[in-house]
């Protein structure tokens, strides 16, 4: 139920500020808009304004609209005049209604970020623990115990900006980052303009660049939990175990054991390990575990969370009014242009299409975020935001985009469209939306 109850307010906010930006466009034109409607589907509720625009809530939540008086021929059958419809204004103007929609997504997102970095950003800090030996990140400089502090000399302390950084820079750029160690700096470039698109899953992405964070020994080698009836349990493991070594390969970090454990289903692994300062052995084939669509073996422990170490590498970043305007222009910039390239190596299938979401998986990630803070439930927003308006910029009917592209051509041809090929159009673009949706939802149930 909180999942459904999120989803909506997410889809409220992120639909109802689109639609909102393609109403006032419409109005500053005086373009006449017949109705405004939040969902699609028979009105749930329903209120007319003085304008006689009809204010809707439907019960499909899966979008919106603005319905205007389209076409001259419209408006004078409804005895109001010619310039009052879509086609009765100039062709800018027509592109300007269009267009306000995803830009008013991105000016939310824009205001939220402003609002979020003013508030100050709750984090970890953005240390580095492990630099692999051979790896991208050793070739270029970086070592263990590196606090980056900079990036193309922008100000971070936060690892998570440091992976949006990462996520914008893939296949594009390399970075320039400013580190310090032992209380002495230097920069590093990192050579991320090299990194395949299929990088874009951030775990697959730290694993590519040889880089695990300082955050990722917040798991200890102790064991706080072993499942009943898990591989472990039959092993003779018990709370308080704790792991020193499996197939002959020492531990440092609980993910060295999640990495050989997972790679390994149906295999029997040697563990050595402590109870009461004592090493024992047992010995456990992981269960093969098979999940969207990703095969690997699961042992069924839960390791020890290291609440002292995890206090010392939370950290709130601060920014001025005008630091402030400049991150959150930064970042929204930043995520419109990643998301474009994503969407762009998704249809070329230069990444998974397994990334690709629908509105159960956004449910699900809107839970996620709100459980953490209001502050990420907000940055959710944003990024849901930004995402709507940029797909709506696609240039396919009947998007936005497909609109802008319409006009575009008309413009160059001076003179519309055929009317055959604007309906083609549109129910090839309907289709492949459709299709696309369906996939989506069935990512989210697999």
């Amino acid at each position: 139920m909180m999942k459904l109850l999120l989803f909506l307010v997410v889809i409220v906010v992120v639909v109802g500020i689109h639609e909102a930006g393609h109403y006032l466009a419409a109005r500053s034109c005086g373009v006449r808009v017949l109705r405004f409607a939040i969902g699609f589907g028979k009105p749930l509720w329903r209120s007319f304004d003085r304008r006689g625009t009809e204010w809707c809530l439907c019960p499909i939540p899966l979008g919106g609209y603005v319905q205007m008086v389209s076409t001259p021929e419209e408006a004078r059958e409804m005895g109001i005049p010619e310039r009052e419809a879509l086609d009765g204004v100039p062709r800018w103007q027509r592109a300007w209604i269009i267009f306000a929609g995803p830009l008013a997504n991105f000016i939310l997102a824009l205001l939220l970020l402003f609002v979020l970095a003013l508030a100050g950003e709750d984090g970890l800090r953005a240390r580095i623990g492990q630099v692999v030996d051979g790896s991208m990140a050793e070739t270029a400089g970086l070592v263990d115990g590196d606090d980056i502090i900079a990036i193309d000399g922008r100000h971070t302390v936060l690892w998570k900006t440091v992976v949006l950084e990462l996520g914008t820079a893939i296949n594009e750029r390399d970075l320039l980052l400013q580190v310090s160690n032992s209380g002495s700096e230097r920069e590093v470039v990192l050579p991320t303009a090299t990194l395949p698109p299929n990088t874009i899953d951030r775990t697959y992405l730290l694993r590519h660049l040889g880089i695990l964070p300082e955050h990722s020994y917040l798991l200890k080698l102790e064991l706080e939990k072993v499942i009943q009836g898990s591989p472990a349990a039959e092993a003779g493991l018990q709370p308080g175990d704790v792991l020193i070594a499996i197939d002959e390969q020492v531990l440092y970090a609980w993910q060295d054991f999640v990495s050989i454990v997972r790679a390994s289903p149906g295999v029997s692994l040697t563990i050595v390990y402590e109870r009461g300062g004592d090493p024992r052995t047992a010995i456990a084939a992981p269960t093969l575990v098979i999940e969207r669509g990703e095969s690997f073996g699961r042992i069924g422990v839960i390791p020890v969370f290291d609440k002292e170490r995890y206090d010392e590498l939370t950290i709130t970043e601060s920014y001025s009014l005008l630091e402030a305007g400049g991150v959150a222009w930064h970042r929204t910039w930043s995520f419109i242009t990643t998301t474009g390239r994503f969407f762009g190596h998704l249809l070329r299938g230069e990444v998974s299409r397994k990334n690709l979401s629908g509105p159960i998986g956004i449910a699900h990630t809107a839970e996620i975020a709100a459980n953490r803070s209001l502050k990420e439930f907000l940055r959710f927003i944003a990024h849901i935001s930004i995402s709507l308006g940029v797909i709506n910029l696609v240039p396919l009917p009947p998007l936005d985009g497909g609109h802008l592209l319409r006009y575009a051509l008309e413009g160059a041809m001076r003179r519309p469209l055929p009317a055959k090929i604007i309906h083609l159009a549109v129910a090839f673009g309907v289709a492949a939306i459709i299709a696309l949706m369906v996939f989506a939802i069935y990512n989210d149930l697999t």
